[in-house]
């Protein structure tokens, strides 16, 4: 009888030896992949921070302060097709430096977010265009200026501001 027992506990005891090894490894398995999404992301966030906002932001700051008086030159009374043909060119010529200084750093870092960054500035730049060539609208008339050209510049900067911060890695 005390054989039958004593061969009973050196089995749980092998049991319970080999559980606690499974677990521990699948505990420290865990943690490692754990600790190793998380330097991951701590490494994307520092790369946005070195590569990006510390030395490139200062071109998306100075696109929207040049974009600014390019768009308010819509606002002229009779502009030809011409001419607002150059200013949109213009404009256009300020999106490729703003993608080539900054936004294709971006890219560097994440895809995904070089992607919606790079999205907002497209939609912006098909907004002004399809904007300014409708023949419908008057921008010349100042609440129609704000509301359809100076409100959206605004906020696509907000926006863009915000994803970046947002950030996370």
């Amino acid at each position: 009888m005390k054989s039958s027992i004593d061969i009973i506990h050196k089995i749980a005891t092998i049991v319970i030896a080999g559980c606690s090894l499974y677990f521990t490894r699948y505990i420290f398995k865990y943690n490692s992949q754990s600790q190793a999404a998380d330097k991951e992301k701590d490494r994307n966030f520092q790369s946005l921070k070195v590569l990006v906002l510390d030395h490139s932001l200062k071109h998306l700051y100075s696109f929207f302060e040049n974009t600014i008086p390019l768009l308010n030159e819509f606002k002229a009374d009779n502009i030809s097709d011409e001419q607002k043909s150059i200013i949109n060119d213009k404009i256009a010529d300020e999106f490729i430096s703003l993608r080539m200084k900054f936004v294709d750093l971006l890219l560097a870092v994440d895809n995904s977010l070089y992607n919606t960054v790079l999205s907002k500035l497209d939609n912006f730049q098909q907004h002004i265009s399809e904007t300014v060539f409708d023949n419908g609208v008057k921008l010349s008339h100042e609440p129609k200026f704000d509301e359809l050209i100076l409100v959206f510049h605004t906020n696509l900067k907000t926006e863009i501001i915000s994803t970046l911060f947002k950030y996370k890695g």
